[in-house]
């Protein structure tokens, strides 16, 4: 198993236990209101769990390549034609995962100023913030350098 797969599939375990998490988190809560109880702040901890959850799952994404492509029309063209395609879209979204980083950012910066705590428990969202962020950069990192040196080591002698 190569360093990319063991570091996908870590990432997806991590994904997973987070998602599992939430699963228990919303049982119990039924289950405690079943008897007029409640969780006390079962909504800020399932705030809290969703962006681990999406951070990893845009990751897992990324790394392996399963996002969604529509090749229905680039298919028809050559081979050289189809990879300075695939290099263009993997630089178009190196460009919007860095405007979604920098924007990211800025609200990670103006939250760890201020001191954002959720309100019941009072737990610092700050380091969710710069993890979305963390991921962000990772996956613009990811297309713009090693998706585009694969992209450009694949040379057809048909083309």
């Amino acid at each position: 198993m190569s360093a990319q797969e063991r570091l996908v599939n870590l990432i997806a375990y991590a994904g997973g236990l987070a998602l599992v998490g939430l699963l228990v988190l919303i049982v119990g809560n039924v289950l405690f209101r079943l008897t007029g109880q409640i969780i006390p702040g079962s909504y800020e901890l399932a705030e809290l769990i969703i962006p681990i959850i999406a951070g990893t799952a845009v990751l897992c994404a990324t790394l392996s390549g399963s996002h969604v492509a529509i090749d229905f029309v680039v298919d028809r063209f050559p081979n050289a034609s189809r990879r300075r395609i695939a290099i263009a879209m993997a630089l178009a979204g190196a460009l919007y995962w860095c405007v979604v980083a920098c924007a990211g950012v800025l609200v990670a910066l103006r939250n760890t100023r201020l001191g954002e705590y959720t309100e019941v428990l009072g737990i610092s969202v700050a380091p969710l913030r710069w993890m979305w962020v963390a991921v962000c950069c990772g996956v613009a990192v990811w297309l713009a350098a090693w998706k585009l040196h694969a992209l450009g080591g694949e040379r057809d002698e048909s083309d």
